[in-house]
C-alpha cells in the first residue's frame, strides 16, 4: 500500500507531496499542483524525464484540467486528480463550478449513499477522461475528534459504494484521510482511522492534514 502525505492544508503556493513506498528505500516527490503552476509542472517534468502532478481542481477549470493532464501525459509523467472534497459545502466558485461537485450542501449535511454514488460516478468519468494513473477517492475533513464517528460513518458508506459500483477492481483506489490538527495529534484518533482502513482494501492512502491554526471545520 502506498501512502501520499499532503504537506499542509493551505492557500499557500507552497505545496508538496511524498510518496512512501513500503518495503522499498524510495521517495518520490509528487508536485502538489497550486495557483500559476501550469508552467512550472511542464519544466519540471521535462527537466526531470516524468513525474506525477496532483491536480488541483480548486485552481484549474474543466479545460485547464484536461490540457495539463494531457501535457503531463506526454512529458512521460502522470496525472492525478485530487477531488478537494474536503468542505462539502464550500462555496469556492472555481471548485464548485466543476460538474462531479453537489449542489447546495448544507453545513452538517451527512451524504446520502445515492449522493455519494452520484458523485463517485462522475469522479469515475473525470479520472477516465484524464487518464489518470490513480484514483483518488473523495475525502471528507475530520475537523475535531468529536466528529470522528461521523467521519467514519460517511467513509464507510461512501467506499461500500465505490465497492458496489466495482472502483475498487476497475482502479488503484487511494483513499482520501483529511484530518484536523486535533485529530491529528490524538493517538486514539489515529488508532480508529487505522483500524476502520485496514477494513478495505484500497491500494494506497492520500494523507491530508490541516496545518494548526487553520479556519475549516467539519462539520
Amino acid at each position: 500500500m502506498d501512502l501520499v502525505l499532503n504537506v499542509g492544508m493551505d492557500v499557500r503556493r507552497r505545496r508538496v507531496a511524498w510518496a512512501f513506498r513500503k518495503g522499498e528505500r524510495l521517495m518520490e516527490l509528487a508536485l502538489q499542483f497550486g495557483w500559476g503552476m501550469m508552467t512550472h509542472s511542464r519544466i519540471l517534468l521535462d527537466e526531470w524525464n516524468g513525474g506525477t502532478v496532483i491536480l488541483s481542481p480548486r485552481d484549474l477549470n474543466d479545460d485547464q484540467l484536461t490540457r495539463l493532464s494531457h501535457d503531463v501525459t506526454g512529458l512521460g509523467g502522470r496525472s492525478i486528480v485530487d477531488p478537494q472534497f474536503y468542505l462539502p459545502h464550500s462555496d469556492h466558485q472555481r471548485l464548485c463550478s466543476h460538474a462531479y461537485w453537489p449542489r447546495e450542501f448544507e453545513p452538517e449535511h451527512r451524504l446520502l449513499p445515492a449522493e455519494w454514488e452520484t458523485l463517485l460516478n462522475n469522479l469515475d468519468g473525470l479520472n477516465d477522461e484524464l487518464g489518470t494513473a490513480e484514483f483518488l477517492l473523495p475525502g471528507i475533513l475530520a475537523g475535531s475528534a468529536d466528529y470522528l464517528d461521523v467521519w467514519l460513518d460517511q467513509h464507510e458508506t461512501m467506499l461500500g459504494e465505490a465497492q458496489r459500483l466495482g472502483l475498487l477492481d476497475k482502479w488503484s483506489c487511494w483513499a482520501t484521510v483529511a484530518v484536523g490538527a486535533d485529530v491529528a495529534t490524538q493517538a486514539d484518533s489515529c488508532q480508529r482511522i487505522v483500524e476502520w482502513l485496514e477494513r478495505w482494501s484500497v491500494d494506497g492512502v492520500y494523507l491530508v492534514i490541516e496545518r494548526p491554526g487553520a479556519l475549516c471545520t467539519w462539520p
